[in-house]
């Protein structure tokens, strides 16, 4: 499952340990039925295991196995951008930010 965890929805999530103790009554994450928007902020939590296909043989080929148990949603680009939230206040940072990519002269050199 795929739980909100974010600010902005009223309720978020702290990785304390009453959060992970209730974490079957959080809210799932519904985005109008849609994946997750690119490059946002999850916590994923897994098990880890390995196995082998011989299990009589002590020299098999061993296999790991990552199992995804569940994902916490922690904030959306659209949420980190807009909302005054995010490192830079809801402003955007960075190169490509600065300024419309028509504007942008020199391939990310600084410009006076």
């Amino acid at each position: 499952p795929i739980y909100d965890g974010q600010a902005e929805t009223g309720c978020p999530f702290r990785f304390t340990p009453a959060d992970f103790d209730d974490l079957l009554t959080w809210r799932p994450y519904m985005n109008h039925h849609s994946d997750l928007p690119r490059r946002s902020v999850v916590s994923v939590g897994y098990s880890v295991n390995w196995y082998t296909l011989d299990r009589d043989n002590a020299n098999a080929q061993r296999y790991l196995s990552t199992n995804v148990l569940f994902v916490i949603v922690l904030n959306t680009p659209s949420s980190l951008l807009t909302n005054g939230s995010g490192p830079c206040g809801g402003v955007k940072s960075g190169p490509r930010a600065a300024a419309p990519a028509a504007d942008r002269k020199g391939k990310g050199r600084a410009r006076d």
